[in-house]
């Protein structure tokens, strides 16, 4: 019988708050970026005061301005951090590298392309090292924007278009880091309009519980079994639910249209809780 994660994971749905010059021109966010935004969560749900942590850039094209911006925005909030460049596998074997993985107190994965995440990690003994952690150490926290978020599932979404997202194999599914297997996470979510996509990855687990992140909101999962929503705008649940129910994903040739329902979607803002376990809200 498999014991419940003690450490906390935080996927972030994009954009998140880090106060840069472009977003303050064009703020859209509701609440104070000090108090209440993203980041600030993240610290604050640590526990401690001056926690360790470590910004991993690898999803990210530009991974050393990536750096830099996350050392910014950590700074303006009294903390500083580390940047592990990880590129690739042989980078994930770095003595160096592997003892910051096992001392730090946060995790946080950029964004850019998920599929750099898990090239580089999967089957390497930092992963091993990261999974451990989480399982057994309390207050322990994988943080993750965007591909970092998207690449915590098991079954991960790995790109496509959105426009076409309920024809077969038009969204590119693959595995991800599986340290929250139980869900399938988009990004991005509400402004992409990526309603589509996370149907497709439903259509191709049928039993997972899809979560479609907005910007500068992210969940606090705690257990491996519920989340809270932290942050500014929605976070999207979608599940296929009935006592009969319809997906023809399996029987399709590539390019056909997917039928799939009952799905039940919630809309869930900062504050709200959801059982994932249960496939409910937690009143």
């Amino acid at each position: 019988m498999s014991t419940s994660p003690k450490g906390i994971l935080i996927p972030i749905g994009g954009s998140e708050d880090r106060n840069s010059e472009a977003m303050r021109k064009a703020r859209v966010y509701r609440l104070d970026f000090y108090k209440q935004g993203v980041l600030a969560n993240i610290l604050k749900i640590s526990g401690l005061s001056k926690p360790s942590i470590e910004i991993i850039p690898t999803a990210s094209s530009v991974p050393r301005e990536v750096g830099q911006d996350y050392t910014a925005a950590f700074a303006s909030l009294g903390h500083k951090v580390g940047v592990l460049n990880i590129k690739d596998k042989e980078d994930c074997l770095k003595t160096t590298y592997l003892k910051r993985i096992r001392e730090a107190d946060i995790l946080m994965f950029s964004g850019g392309d998920q599929s750099k995440i898990t090239a580089a990690f999967l089957e390497t003994e930092m992963l091993d090292i990261i999974r451990s952690r989480y399982q057994q150490e309390e207050n322990f926290i994988v943080a993750g924007t965007s591909a970092g978020a998207m690449a915590m599932s098991e079954v991960m979404i790995q790109g496509g278009n959105s426009s076409f997202g309920l024809l077969k194999n038009h969204i590119p599914i693959g595995e991800g880091l599986s340290l929250s297997p139980r869900l399938v996470i988009d990004s991005h979510f509400v402004r992409r309009g990526r309603y589509s996509r996370l149907l497709q990855a439903l259509a191709h687990s049928p039993h997972k519980i899809g979560v479609g992140l907005s910007e500068d909101t992210g969940v606090c999962i705690r257990e491996g079994k519920y989340f809270e929503v932290v942050g500014s705008e929605h976070v999207t649940i979608m599940q296929i639910k009935g006592a009969i129910t319809l997906n023809n994903f399996a029987h399709l040739e590539e390019d056909e249209p997917i039928a799939i329902g009952p799905v039940e979607m919630l809309s869930l803002t900062r504050g709200m809780r959801f059982d994932f376990q249960k496939g409910a809200l937690m009143l």
